[in-house]
């Protein structure tokens, strides 16, 4: 069975795996998806400027449906640049990225592999290399570019989200002498979108998947996933699923004064039954 297909029967058996899960699946799919060149900063203002020049092209010619022949002269494009700026790692990656876009998956990975042989630090190019190692299946070679790219880039967050997803969906496949068991792979993931989310702390999607894994954790550690949840509720738009989650907490807990006040809030109708199973936990549990 495909890594992709062990995703999806463990997910229809794992609700919480299933939210999990669509932070990562679009990998299999299509590989690198992120936006070209994250992280990445151009050493001159010209090199920026050809660059934005062939991706609007790019942009043009994909939305046109254009001919061979008008592809050819964007291919020629980025090889001119190369051969112009031969020193510009952005000018490598985008040409990569370019070239992933068009199908040429091999020629893509083979250009980001020789920016790391050059520049083994180069975090853009170890995170487009994870993300197309992870749509080829192959999940512990992702696992070290994305554990690279955090190493590299330690202060960009999506490079810790990656790490954690992947770790996290993947940790038995990843399993060996420093991380023998499930539950330190775990705690990895869990210290990477911890820092994701601490480096963006509006961003609603790195607070959920954090508090997402505190289910997972064993021992559990309730009072942090207390904390995770509220600052989650602090910045999301989806308040009952936030109260929700923040009344489950709260149960684990022995707090069931607060847990009923978490669900007197949750007003959405298509959380009804929801509402209802957790007050009937609340009064038996």
């Amino acid at each position: 069975m495909s890594h992709a297909l062990k995703l999806r029967s463990h997910a229809k058996r794992d609700p919480r795996k299933r939210q999990l899960l669509a932070l990562v699946a679009v990998a299999f799919l299509s590989g690198p998806v992120l936006p070209r060149v994250k992280g990445q900063a151009h050493s001159s203002p010209a090199v920026a400027d050809e660059l934005r020049a062939a991706r609007l092209m790019e942009f043009n010619l994909a939305a046109k449906n254009a001919d061979a022949e008008e592809w050819n002269k964007l291919d020629k494009a980025y090889s001119d640049m190369d051969i112009k700026y031969p020193h510009e790692v952005a000018v490598k990656n985008d040409w990569a990225q370019y070239l992933w876009d068009r199908g040429e998956k091999r020629l893509a990975m083979e250009k980001w592999e020789a920016v790391t042989k050059t520049d083994p630090k180069n975090a853009p190019a170890l995170s487009s290399l994870g993300n197309g190692y992870l749509g080829m299946g192959k999940i512990k070679r992702a696992a070290d570019c994305f554990t690279r790219a955090s190493e590299s880039a330690p202060a960009n967050a999506s490079y810790h989200f990656d790490l954690a997803n992947v770790v996290f969906m993947f940790r038995h496949d990843l399993l060996d002498a420093a991380a023998p068991d499930e539950n330190r792979m775990i705690q990895r993931a869990l210290s990477h979108f911890a820092e994701a989310s601490r480096l963006e702390p509006l961003n609603v999607e790195y607070a959920k998947a954090y508090g997402d894994v505190f289910y997972y954790l064993q021992p559990p550690d309730w009072t942090r996933a207390l904390t995770a949840w509220e600052h989650f509720l602090e910045i999301t738009p989806y308040k009952d699923f936030a109260y929700s989650n923040l009344a489950r907490v709260h149960m684990k807990l022995g707090q069931k004064a607060e847990a009923r006040a978490c669900v007197s809030r949750i007003q959405t109708p298509e959380f009804e039954r929801l509402k209802a199973r957790l007050n009937e936990r609340i009064d038996t549990e």
